[in-house]
This record gives C-alpha cells, structure tokens and sequence, in this order.
C-alpha cells in the first residue's frame, strides 16, 4: 500500500469552554485504487468518543470521523497529553471482523499517523 490515503487535519483543534462538548473532524481520503481499513485510538479514551472507530474506505472515496471532547475541566496540564493514533492497511478481500483482523494483522502492513490535539478558547473570551 503506498502513502495515498490522505488524512486531514494533521491535528485536532477543539474550541473551549470545555465545561460543554467540542466537537472536531478527521477525513480520510483514500486515493488507492483498493479499499483501506481503518482505526482510531485514542490515549483518553474516557474523554472522547469517535463515530466510526473503524471501518472500510473504498477506493476514491472520503470518510469523515467525529470527535467529539467530552465536557470536563479543562487542565492544560492533562490535555497536552491528548493525542490520536489512525491506523490502517489494506482491506482483506473477504468478510471484515475488525475485531479480529486488527489483532492478527501484520505490523509490517500497518501504517500509522499520529495526530496532535490543540486546546484554544472560544474567540469572545479572548480579550
């Protein structure tokens, strides 16, 4: 698999207050000419939820994946450490368990990229 998946942003910004859900987008853009699978990890898994977490993108096709911040207290200390994992690697050409297929998978197929979070408060609080 060559590197024609495009994945966008290179990071994830998410606009405070943080006391209310913000919500940020990864698209992936697969310009292979077969179907790429896909995963997203998270190092906080308890302060986010992405929909999808996995799935197929079929060739020519784009993806959006939600991300959405869950509402906490914002510690810039904590949420430095925020950080995303995109797996993927070429669909198999039979029935998909993504459960399965990921934990028996080659590593040497996987790519991996990883994307930073950004934290910026709402511009009218800005003063």
């Amino acid at each position: 698999m060559s590197n024609k998946l495009e994945i966008e942003p290179s990071h994830l910004t998410f606009t405070g207050p943080y006391n209310t859900a913000s919500i940020a987008e990864i698209k992936l853009k697969n310009n292979e000419s077969e179907a790429v699978c896909f995963k997203i990890k998270t190092t906080v898994p308890t302060k986010y939820l992405v929909s999808p977490t996995y799935g197929n993108v079929e060739s020519g096709e784009t993806v959006s994946i939600r991300v959405k911040l869950l509402p906490s207290t914002y510690n810039p200390l904590e949420y430095i450490k925020h950080k995303f994992l995109v797996q993927t690697m070429p669909a198999p050409l039979n029935g998909i368990d993504h459960e399965k297929m990921w934990s028996k998978a080659d590593p040497a197929i996987i790519r991996e990229k990883k994307l930073l979070c950004v934290f910026r408060e709402e511009a009218a609080s800005l003063k």
